[in-house]
């Protein structure tokens, strides 16, 4: 008896388990499918796919700027995800993620200051977002609250040049920061690594510089004309 109603007893089993994974684990759940929904832009893409400068074509943006390390930024994007699904029937806005830890030219042309930002990019313009990080609150924004921020214009994409000079002040303000760090708390060593370097190119300098050798002949030339004039 018991054996004829094995065959019936697993078919029940494989009905609940089916079941149970359509109930609870078997759909997408919301975050990651507003995951899909963003948009990943770094400084290569970012200028191409939003138009931000120009305030082109290409709708309006809410643009989050994160660190993968940071602990609020992790707790947000969550909710920039939501959002995202929130969003997905408005074809004039789109929401963005940019690591700007690596990007740091899309995140110095938005004046990062601070773990996360989020601002809202419309016709050239963009709008730093203050309030509670939350969907509701984030979708006020991209409707309607962004009117009480400061616009701001967003600038352009800099050039090589604008770069390389950037960089060149971020490295000054780096080894000045160093230096001031060192002499307040290491100045002894400061001073016997600054001494050791002074010495150390002094000393290659008299090493290689020339040092000028008159030549015997025309040395003695010289001798004998001086003495010819005394003689006459």
């Amino acid at each position: 008896m018991l054996g004829a109603l094995k065959p019936l007893l697993l078919v029940t089993l494989v009905i609940l388990a089916c079941t149970t994974t359509l109930a609870f684990g078997g759909g997408e759940d919301s975050g990651s499918a507003g995951a899909k929904l963003t948009v990943s832009l770094d400084d290569d893409t970012f200028e191409d796919e939003t138009q931000a400068a120009t305030g082109g074509t290409t709708g309006d943006w809410l643009v989050f700027l994160y660190a993968p390390w940071c602990g609020h930024c992790k707790n947000t994007e969550p909710v920039i995800d939501d959002l995202a699904l929130a969003l997905k029937d408005n074809r004039y806005v789109t929401v963005a993620k940019v690591n700007a830890e690596i990007n740091e030219v899309t995140a110095s042309r938005f004046g990062l200051d601070a773990f996360p930002k989020i601002v809202f990019v419309k016709s050239g313009k963009y709008y730093d977002f203050k309030g509670e990080r939350d969907v509701d609150t984030l979708l006020d924004f991209v409707n309607k609250s962004y009117l009480k921020a400061v616009p701001r214009t967003v600038p352009p994409v800099p050039t090589f040049l604008e770069k390389l000079q950037q960089d060149v002040l971020k490295a000054v303000e780096w080894l000045q920061r160093d230096f001031e760090t060192l002499w307040q708390y290491k100045k002894f060593p400061l001073f016997v690594v600054l001494c050791g370097g002074f010495t150390g190119g002094f000393v290659v300098a008299m090493l290689v510089m020339p040092v000028p050798v008159a030549k015997p002949a025309a040395a003695a030339a010289t001798a004998a004309r001086g003495k010819s004039k005394k003689d006459e």
